[in-house]
């Protein structure tokens, strides 16, 4: 079985404004430090997490860049900036009509790399979003989004991480219980007890 998550990458409000408008939401979440002046957030909400980003990117003036992994099989991201939908991108559009694999739709490298300050590397975005699970090492969905943040200089915490996984124990390298803020009411589960 694959990894199954949803984050939210925020760019340009500072972590306590994020936390503050998490809470006046009353959104569950894990709220990570500030790393390469992004914020990393891991909600709850697993089938709504566009709708997440939207309304925060709106309402503090901010980029945020939401993913779901889906079983590893599913790449997908909204790019979303004070409020307006910059970029979305499915990596297999056959699960949007429900049949098999087909190319991926959507994604616009030029202004994922504008939006984040690595202009230079469009080319490399391109492809990473272009490539077929069968033509290079896409095997698992998770590693398209490490080779994205990579090239977007994003923090690498948000890769293959999520609210369930951290809340069951796994950390990413680096981030300790500790440096997670948690938000909105409290959810079952996870030896933390955060």
């Amino acid at each position: 079985m694959g990894c199954f998550y949803t984050n939210l990458t925020v760019k340009g409000p500072k972590h306590d404004a994020i936390v503050a408008w998490l809470r006046k939401a009353d959104e569950s979440a894990l709220v990570a430090p500030e790393l390469n002046g992004c914020i990393v957030v891991y909600d709850t909400r697993f089938s709504g997490f566009q709708g997440l980003g939207a309304k925060l990117s709106l309402e503090l003036d901010a980029v945020t860049f939401a993913v779901l992994v889906h079983d590893d099989d599913v790449f997908q991201y909204e790019l979303h900036m004070n409020g307006l939908k910059m970029d979305e991108y499915v990596s297999d559009s056959g699960v949007l009509g429900g049949k098999a694999a087909r190319k991926p739709l959507g994604g616009h490298a030029e202004t994922l790399c504008n939006t984040f300050g690595v202009p230079s590397v469009h080319k490399e975005v391109s492809i990473v979003l272009r490539r077929l699970p069968k033509q290079g090492p896409y095997l698992l969905e998770h590693e398209r989004h490490a080779d994205l943040a990579r090239l977007l200089r994003l923090p690498s915490i948000a890769v293959a991480y999520g609210y369930g996984y951290i809340m069951d124990g796994e950390l990413p390298e680096g981030l300790s219980r500790q440096d997670l803020i948690r938000t909105g009411p409290k959810v079952d589960g996870g030896p933390f007890g955060l």
